[in-house]
Protein backbone atom coordinates (compact mmCIF):
# COMPACT_ATOMS: atom_id res chain seq x y z
CA UNK A 1 0.00 0.00 0.00
CA UNK A 2 1.16 3.64 -0.66
CA UNK A 3 1.65 5.97 1.89
CA UNK A 4 0.46 9.54 2.25
CA UNK A 5 -2.94 7.95 1.32
CA UNK A 6 -6.06 9.27 2.86
CA UNK A 7 -7.69 6.92 4.76
CA UNK A 8 -11.04 7.23 3.43
CA UNK A 9 -9.07 5.81 -0.17
CA UNK A 10 -7.89 3.33 1.46
CA UNK A 11 -10.53 0.77 1.05
CA UNK A 12 -11.27 1.76 -2.71
CA UNK A 13 -7.49 1.45 -3.51
CA UNK A 14 -7.03 -2.18 -2.02
CA UNK A 15 -10.20 -3.11 -3.88
CA UNK A 16 -8.64 -1.77 -7.15
CA UNK A 17 -5.26 -3.77 -5.99
CA UNK A 18 -7.31 -6.81 -5.07
CA UNK A 19 -8.42 -6.97 -8.34
CA UNK A 20 -5.41 -6.30 -10.00
CA UNK A 21 -3.79 -9.66 -8.25
CA UNK A 22 -6.40 -11.25 -9.80
CA UNK A 23 -6.23 -11.05 -13.04
CA UNK A 24 -3.75 -12.68 -15.43
CA UNK A 25 -3.57 -9.37 -18.16
CA UNK A 26 -3.69 -5.56 -17.53
CA UNK A 27 -6.15 -5.49 -20.22
CA UNK A 28 -8.96 -7.25 -17.42
CA UNK A 29 -8.56 -4.56 -15.11
CA UNK A 30 -11.81 -2.77 -14.24
CA UNK A 31 -13.59 -0.94 -17.39
CA UNK A 32 -12.88 2.32 -16.33
CA UNK A 33 -9.49 2.07 -15.07
CA UNK A 34 -6.91 3.73 -17.77
CA UNK A 35 -3.52 1.48 -18.80
CA UNK A 36 -1.06 4.08 -17.25
CA UNK A 37 -3.49 3.66 -14.02
CA UNK A 38 -3.19 -0.05 -13.84
CA UNK A 39 0.67 0.99 -14.74
CA UNK A 40 0.51 2.87 -11.42
CA UNK A 41 -0.98 0.50 -9.38
CA UNK A 42 1.42 -2.42 -10.32
CA UNK A 43 4.51 -0.01 -9.58
CA UNK A 44 5.98 -0.54 -6.13
CA UNK A 45 4.71 1.63 -3.53
CA UNK A 46 5.09 5.65 -4.44
CA UNK A 47 7.16 5.08 -8.12
CA UNK A 48 6.48 8.79 -8.30
CA UNK A 49 4.01 11.35 -7.73
CA UNK A 50 2.31 10.94 -10.81
CA UNK A 51 1.78 7.01 -10.44
CA UNK A 52 0.29 8.06 -6.68
CA UNK A 53 -1.66 11.04 -8.46
CA UNK A 54 -3.07 8.42 -10.97
CA UNK A 55 -4.24 5.33 -8.17
CA UNK A 56 -5.41 8.63 -5.55
CA UNK A 57 -7.97 9.33 -8.68
CA UNK A 58 -8.84 5.77 -9.63
CA UNK A 59 -9.87 4.88 -6.14
CA UNK A 60 -11.38 8.37 -5.98
CA UNK A 61 -14.19 7.40 -8.93
CA UNK A 62 -14.58 4.12 -7.44
CA UNK A 63 -15.55 6.01 -4.09
CA UNK A 64 -17.53 8.44 -5.76
CA UNK A 65 -19.21 5.69 -7.84
CA UNK A 66 -20.36 4.64 -5.00
CA UNK A 67 -21.68 7.49 -3.00
CA UNK A 68 -23.29 8.57 -5.84
CA UNK A 69 -25.59 5.04 -5.10
CA UNK A 70 -25.87 5.77 -1.60
CA UNK A 71 -27.19 8.89 -2.15
CA UNK A 72 -29.67 7.97 -4.63
CA UNK A 73 -30.82 5.30 -2.50
CA UNK A 74 -31.26 8.04 0.73
CA UNK A 75 -33.24 10.15 -2.00
CA UNK A 76 -35.83 7.29 -2.60
CA UNK A 77 -36.19 6.55 1.20
CA UNK A 78 -36.35 10.56 2.13
CA UNK A 79 -33.32 10.45 4.25
CA UNK A 80 -29.50 11.48 4.13
CA UNK A 81 -27.70 10.59 7.55
CA UNK A 82 -25.12 12.59 8.92
CA UNK A 83 -22.57 10.42 8.23
CA UNK A 84 -23.34 10.01 4.44
CA UNK A 85 -23.22 13.73 4.23
CA UNK A 86 -19.88 13.92 6.30
CA UNK A 87 -18.46 11.57 3.38
CA UNK A 88 -19.71 12.91 0.78
CA UNK A 89 -18.31 16.57 1.44
CA UNK A 90 -15.52 14.92 2.37
CA UNK A 91 -15.35 13.53 -1.07
CA UNK A 92 -16.21 16.77 -2.70
CA UNK A 93 -13.40 18.49 -0.91
CA UNK A 94 -11.03 15.85 -2.07
CA UNK A 95 -11.83 15.64 -5.76
CA UNK A 96 -11.70 19.18 -6.08
CA UNK A 97 -8.38 19.34 -4.75
CA UNK A 98 -6.72 16.35 -7.10
CA UNK A 99 -8.71 18.28 -9.71
CA UNK A 100 -6.65 20.86 -9.19
CA UNK A 101 -3.79 19.18 -8.94
CA UNK A 102 -4.54 17.94 -12.13
CA UNK A 103 -4.98 21.60 -13.59
CA UNK A 104 -0.76 22.46 -12.13
CA UNK A 105 0.69 19.37 -13.79
CA UNK A 106 -1.24 20.14 -17.22
CA UNK A 107 -0.66 23.55 -17.08
CA UNK A 108 2.76 24.16 -14.86
CA UNK A 109 4.40 20.60 -14.45
CA UNK A 110 7.49 19.42 -17.32
CA UNK A 111 5.50 18.24 -20.00
CA UNK A 112 5.51 19.63 -23.30
CA UNK A 113 1.91 20.22 -24.44
CA UNK A 114 0.01 18.28 -26.65
CA UNK A 115 2.45 15.11 -25.23
CA UNK A 116 1.70 11.53 -24.39
CA UNK A 117 1.75 12.85 -21.03
CA UNK A 118 -0.54 15.88 -20.56
CA UNK A 119 -3.28 13.33 -22.55
CA UNK A 120 -2.93 11.05 -19.83
CA UNK A 121 -3.51 13.55 -17.95
CA UNK A 122 -6.39 14.92 -19.21
CA UNK A 123 -8.02 11.72 -19.71
CA UNK A 124 -7.71 10.63 -16.05
CA UNK A 125 -8.38 14.33 -15.23
CA UNK A 126 -12.41 14.22 -17.47
CA UNK A 127 -12.33 10.58 -16.17
CA UNK A 128 -13.39 12.25 -12.55
CA UNK A 129 -14.87 15.19 -14.08
CA UNK A 130 -17.38 13.38 -14.87
CA UNK A 131 -18.09 11.14 -11.84
CA UNK A 132 -17.52 14.01 -9.49
CA UNK A 133 -20.06 16.38 -11.63
CA UNK A 134 -22.53 13.57 -11.05
CA UNK A 135 -22.23 13.40 -7.50
CA UNK A 136 -21.97 17.26 -7.18
CA UNK A 137 -25.47 17.81 -9.07
CA UNK A 138 -27.17 14.80 -6.91
CA UNK A 139 -25.31 16.79 -3.37
CA UNK A 140 -26.47 20.21 -4.54
CA UNK A 141 -30.31 19.30 -5.90
CA UNK A 142 -30.37 17.42 -2.09
CA UNK A 143 -29.25 20.56 -0.18
CA UNK A 144 -31.10 23.13 -1.95
CA UNK A 145 -34.41 21.33 -2.02
CA UNK A 146 -34.14 18.21 0.85
CA UNK A 147 -33.83 14.67 0.30
CA UNK A 148 -37.21 14.31 -1.88
CA UNK A 149 -36.13 16.74 -4.65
Amino acid sequence: MRTNIDNELVPFLQRIERHLETVSLPTSAPPRLEPWEVNAFTKSDCASTLDDMYCIAAALRLKIEEEVGDLARARESGVVDAHLARRIEWTLTRARSVDALFDDLMNKGPFPPHSAEIEQLNRSRLRLIRVFSGLWLLHDQMTRRGPGA
